[in-house]
């Protein structure tokens, strides 16, 4: 995630994003990630090292963020682009 769109598009996708990443981190049993930020905003990369999450739970959480950047990008379409090659 980086440069994320105006004022809302930039709230709505941190708000779903780091929910995820807090959400998969406190409420699954995978520990096997890596998290990067800026702590200024605008970038956030999550990445798992193992490609078998699915049985964690996070499978589900990273399912309702794909969802939720969907219907953001839907709305603005000219404020975010998901990239669905990597999903």
């Amino acid at each position: 995630m980086k440069n994320h769109g105006d004022t809302h598009v930039c709230a709505a996708v941190s708000m779903l994003t780091i929910n995820t990443v807090n959400s998969i981190e406190k409420l699954t049993t995978l520990k096997d990630f890596d998290v990067k930020w800026d702590e200024n905003g605008g970038y956030l990369e999550f990445k798992l090292r193992d490609g078998s999450f699915r049985n964690t739970g996070a499978g589900l959480l990273l399912d309702a963020l794909v969802l939720g950047l969907t219907d953001v990008a839907q709305e603005y379409p000219s404020d975010i682009l998901l990239d669905t090659a990597l999903i």
